[in-house]
């Protein structure tokens, strides 16, 4: 699991000092498994008290946090792709390109905007659900990487999870397994969006004839236009985008039978599980983690 930081600018914003109350806490305590020279274990007891400081101005803080999530998403982003795994960082790179592509004003640009925040601060856009609705393949791209970038960070959170529970010593898989699950569960959401979309594929035949190769609008859109009605019935990419396409697409493939299979099928943590999941025909809903009752503490539901 690669760790890094996910930007390097510092945020800054102003606190005060306050007397803790009776229930205030005000440590953090946690116990850490250390190697000895001679090669066995023991568990530290760790301690540290936290400087009782809190928000001057809760509202102004949250000015302050927008306007850094505005100014470093896109930057973190591609801090974050030198770090990932190669087809996830060649996706990361495309996406912030093909951002940089589209006018200024444009309606697929002030989503890819929305989503690149959205992946650095974690919140969710009503838009993803309504452009998948509308099916122009003049979205596909947008629609493809924007899947891609979702589908790798909720692996990257399982991961995270995982981690933190085996340096805990914990019997259950994940911390927070709850929270995990659900990312989950909307992981296979998300894949039921895409499948519902795709239509043709790479590796289909007339495939060159169903995707045509365009250049980036000029002038920015003011909405995301319905293909309905208007003959619109091809994916539409730039070379660039065509090429990241058609590169990876069969490996992926043959990546998705390799995690259908009993050695990697709760595999969750590998960066590809969920990714891999958009490449593959027929494609049906598999199984995801669940926390079951305390004599059983984990289950795959």
């Amino acid at each position: 699991m690669h760790r890094y930081d996910l930007c390097d600018i510092p945020l800054k914003f102003h606190v005060r000092r306050f007397i803790p109350a009776k229930d205030d806490v005000v440590s953090r305590k946690w116990t850490k498994k250390v190697k000895l020279a001679d090669g066995d274990f023991v568990f530290e007891k760790r301690f540290v008290e936290l400087p009782a400081f809190a928000l001057a101005d809760a509202n102004a803080t949250v000015e302050i946090f927008r306007d850094y999530f505005e100014k470093n998403a896109v930057g973190a982003m591609l801090n974050v792709a030198k770090y990932s795994h190669p087809i996830i960082r060649e996706h990361l790179e495309a996406a912030v390109e093909h951002l940089h592509s589209l006018p200024d004003g444009d309606v697929e640009k002030k989503f890819l905007q929305k989503f690149i925040k959205l992946w650095f601060c974690v919140h969710l856009i009503p838009e993803f659900e309504k452009i998948f609705r509308i099916g122009n393949p003049d979205n596909w791209f947008t629609l493809y990487v924007c899947t891609f970038i979702l589908l790798s960070e909720i692996s990257f959170s399982c991961q995270d999870r995982r981690r933190h529970a085996q340096e805990n010593w914990l019997k259950q898989k994940y911390t927070l397994p709850e929270f995990v699950g659900e990312l989950q569960f909307g992981a296979n959401i998300v894949l039921c969006y895409w499948h519902y979309y795709r239509t043709m594929d790479p590796m289909d035949d007339g495939w060159e004839i169903f995707c045509k190769t365009v250049d980036p609008p000029i002038k920015p859109r003011a909405e995301i236009e319905s293909a309905k009605g208007k003959g619109k019935k091809k994916v539409h990419l730039t070379r660039s985008q065509r090429a990241l396409v058609t590169s990876h697409w069969r490996n992926m493939v043959e990546t998705a039978n390799m995690m259908d299979t009993s050695e990697y099928r709760e595999c969750f943590e590998h960066p590809l599980y969920f990714v891999c999941q958009m490449y593959t025909k027929g494609w049906q809903i598999r199984d995801h983690y669940r926390r079951g009752q305390p004599d059983d503490p984990e289950d795959i539901s």
